[in-house]
């Protein structure tokens, strides 16, 4: 990917380049139900807290690949190489 540098520094930086920038209320509800999950099948505190993490951090990259792609994606599409043109 060219200027992956770039990008990435729009995503990690865009809660400060976007003032309602929040956590949706999907996201939210999704983490609190796995939270359930884990409480509810005696998972211990200990575990629970480490199991969190890596969800945590299978979920960031997720959203960090996708925001990548997406954003070339978009690019593409406004200027006019990608998607189907009219």
């Amino acid at each position: 990917m060219k200027n992956i540098k770039e990008i990435e520094k729009i995503y990690f930086n865009f809660e400060k380049l976007a003032d309602d920038y929040r956590d949706l209320p999907e996201t939210l509800a999704a983490h609190r139900k796995t939270m359930e999950f884990l409480t509810a099948h005696k998972m211990p505190e200990k575990i629970k807290l480490e199991v969190d993490d890596l969800l945590c951090d299978i979920a960031q990259e997720g959203e960090r690949q996708g925001f990548l792609y997406g954003f070339q994606y978009a690019i593409r599409l406004l200027i006019g190489e990608g998607g189907t043109e009219a």
